[in-house]
């Protein structure tokens, strides 16, 4: 028996175990192609979402709408290029530009790279309407997604499986991500349950994104399927995957 979760396994350990637990499915498809020949039992199981035992505070999400806005929200940390921020803002500064649209971008997080992305937005938009606020790590990040108008979110190197865009949909907020290798399309499927766009691409970006702003059905729609995708992310289903993999253990 055996529980692995990386990807690039070696293919002598894959000889000696049975049972491979991934969190995607692309995850499998890159086991069977680095590893040909090996028969293992492939199960998947989701990370879980916690994210609704944190009471949002009301009096908190008006004060947030009343100082941004209609906002776009990213919560990540800044680590290029495993989060791409710059992504994000030249998006911004296209729908500012091209599509007149002029949405505040808040950004929670903190890390290495933060200092190079203020500097990067500082220049990069100058001379448009919107602002970035960089707010650093926040206990009630809760309160961010309530008040968000759309979760934006890029990478480049990747992603696993998104604990912020499974916490997006338990706050029923729309989304626009990069289509990075691996998670984004495995939680949001062929834009299914929110909106995917181009790696590295501000221009297809700023298009989703805009989409999203000016369809109020399309807006709705998403909001109304946040909590149908939610359930493969609820604890309570996750363990019940849990007891079924032990089942079928080999």
């Amino acid at each position: 028996m055996g529980f692995l979760i990386s990807v690039r396994i070696n293919y002598r350990i894959c000889q000696k175990i049975k049972n491979l637990i991934v969190l995607v499915n692309d995850a499998e498809e890159e086991v069977l192609t680095y590893n040909h020949g090996v028969k293992l039992n492939i199960q998947k199981v989701y990370n879980p979402t916690f994210i609704n035992n944190r009471t949002s505070n009301n009096a908190s999400v008006r004060d947030l709408k009343k100082e941004y806005g209609d906002f776009l929200l990213m919560v990540s940390r800044f680590s290029y290029p495993h989060k791409d921020h710059y992504t994000v803002i030249d998006a911004l500064k296209i729908l500012n530009e091209e599509y007149n649209k002029s949405p505040n971008l808040v950004l929670v997080g903190s890390g290495p790279d933060e200092k190079k992305v203020r500097t990067y937005s500082e220049s990069a938009l100058a001379d448009v309407k919107s602002k970035v606020f960089f707010l650093g790590n926040k206990n009630n990040v809760q309160d961010y997604y309530k008040a968000a108008n759309l979760l934006v979110h890029a990478s480049v190197a990747g992603e696993g499986l998104p604990t912020v865009m499974i916490e997006a949909l338990a706050n029923e907020l729309p989304m626009v991500v990069t289509d990075s290798k691996v998670g984004p399309r495995e939680i949001l499927g062929d834009n299914e349950y929110g909106l995917l766009s181009k790696v590295q691409d501000p221009a297809d970006m700023a298009k989703q994104i805009n989409l999203l702003l000016e369809d109020n059905e399309k807006y709705n729609e998403y909001v109304q399927k946040s909590s149908i995708r939610l359930l493969d992310f609820e604890p309570e289903n996750i363990t019940l995957k849990i007891k079924e993999v032990m089942n079928n253990l080999i």
